[in-house]
């Protein structure tokens, strides 16, 4: 949810696009995934491991979205 509150804010020139980038995520677009304390963990150690690469937890969240890809599995 953190990417998504900051693509929100990215986009609060407008409010209509705002409510265009959520419909779009209610349409399924997007896999909103819940984070719970092992997730927490495993944010911590990407953040360890990429300490050198700056990135704010929305960034970091879309690492941890990587790692859960099967594709990466």
């Amino acid at each position: 949810m953190a990417s998504h509150s900051e693509v929100l804010h990215m986009l609060d020139f407008s409010v209509n696009t705002q409510i265009d980038f959520l419909t779009w995520i209610r349409r399924g677009a997007l896999d909103v995934k819940e984070i719970n304390a092992e997730d927490i963990s495993r944010i911590i150690d990407l953040s360890k491991k990429y300490s050198d690469v700056p990135m704010d937890f929305g960034s970091r969240l879309v690492k941890w979205c990587k790692f859960l890809s099967p594709m990466n599995a």
